[in-house]
């Protein structure tokens, strides 16, 4: 794929930026900041969330005469639930996107707004929305229980290294001293 060096970058809310793929040139084209509170909180009410938190994107989209590729980092902050002490805590997730569409399987996001768009847009909010959807943490835990003490929640943290004893009655002792 070749990029022409047309190169544009906008300073306004990532999720407020529309793409028309018959009319834009080819280029890349940069978008980094923090998604507007009304498209955040239409994210929120999907994923059954009272509002809160925030999210950012920060996207590399090279548009060739073939299709589109996106690239970059979507971070967000949820409230949420510890699924394993039901405690409340503020959850920061980051999710790594790269994604490569050609101008004939362009994909069918859906839409936020519930509106009909032009056949060759492309919404970036829609795609943001969708992949924090997707990749929101179904099972958040809250930091303070990702290393439990002996007895609390009923196990060890297994990759501690104190834990680990080269102890000849556990299952696979007899296949270490083969090597």
């Amino acid at each position: 794929l070749h990029t022409a060096n047309v190169r544009h970058t906008f300073t306004g809310a990532p999720s407020k930026l529309i793409l028309n793929l018959q009319t834009l040139s080819n280029g890349t084209y940069i978008t980094e900041g923090q998604l507007d509170p009304t498209t955040w909180q239409l994210i929120c009410d999907r994923l059954g969330h009272t509002a809160g938190g925030c999210a950012a994107a920060n996207l590399v989209i090279d548009k060739t005469t073939g299709g589109i590729s996106l690239k970059g980092i979507i971070r967000f902050s949820l409230q949420r639930q510890c699924s394993r002490t039901l405690q409340t805590f503020v959850h920061t997730q980051q999710i790594d996107v790269q994604d490569v569409f050609s101008n004939g399987n362009m994909p069918e996001l859906e839409s936020l707004d519930d509106k009909e768009h032009e056949p060759h847009t492309f919404i970036l909010a829609d795609y943001i929305a969708e992949q924090i959807m997707l990749g929101v943490d179904p099972y958040p835990l809250h930091p303070g229980t990702l290393s439990t003490p002996r007895g609390r929640f009923g196990q060890l943290d297994t990759l501690s290294s104190a834990n680990v004893k080269a102890d000849t009655h556990r299952p696979f002792a007899a296949l270490k001293k083969l090597s």
